[in-house]
């Protein structure tokens, strides 16, 4: 196996090939939501996020499969919006200031990025259904197991256990880590994943 390849356990799926079937129940991930729903989203992203998970998402809604969410996405969202929001400021005041910074010495800007926040938040509840979050110590025990042996952060162990609690196998997401886990369905545009998975024969065509 190549040096820096990930060893693909998920099927994985092109979303820039595959078409969303009716009946399809997809778990939507937030950086998918970043791109889809925040209006300063091209400032780091890249062509083929800005293109391609919003035109999945489109044809999602339009065949009649099912997109979910989990509120454990909304600090994470906000989280990735105010740092961008800080990265431009920045460029356009040429400052160096931290996210921290920025709140503190420019609250009405915080005003701004909470608005900003509150708006994707809103369209994400118009667009997809809420998965039930309950945390607690038989989730959390379940969360470490799989840290053990999942390439995943600490948001996306919570994330994974949610959408097993609902049976729910697909992801939309640009997060390679994803690809990583066993049992489930990565649909992506991630071109390294992607490539990883042709080589690896987990690379499917629905």
């Amino acid at each position: 196996m190549p040096s820096g390849a990930y060893i693909i356990q998920a099927d994985v799926i092109d979303i820039t090939s595959d078409a969303p079937q009716n009946g399809d129940i997809f778990f939507v991930d937030t950086n998918v939501w970043y791109w889809l729903t925040y209006s300063n989203a091209s400032f780091t992203a890249k062509p083929y996020q800005l293109n391609g998970y919003p035109n999945y998402i489109s044809s999602t809604l339009a065949n009649g499969a099912t997109l979910c969410y989990s509120d454990l996405l909304l600090p994470e969202l906000a989280h990735i919006i105010e740092n961008n929001e800080c990265g431009i400021f920045n460029r356009l005041n040429s400052t160096n200031f931290k996210s921290k910074d920025l709140r503190r010495n420019h609250p009405s800007e915080r005003i701004a990025i909470a608005s900003k926040v509150r708006l994707a938040w809103e369209q994400i509840q118009r667009d997809a259904q809420p998965l039930e979050l309950v945390l607690d110590i038989s989730i959390s025990d379940r969360a470490l197991d799989r840290f053990a042996t999942e390439m995943v952060d600490g948001y996306d162990l919570f994330i994974l256990e949610i959408m097993a609690n609902e049976g729910i196998t697909k992801v939309i997401t640009d997060d390679s880590d994803y690809a990583t886990v066993a049992g489930i369905q990565v649909f992506t545009a991630n071109l390294k994943v992607l490539a990883d998975a042709r080589t690896q024969n987990k690379l499917v065509i629905r």
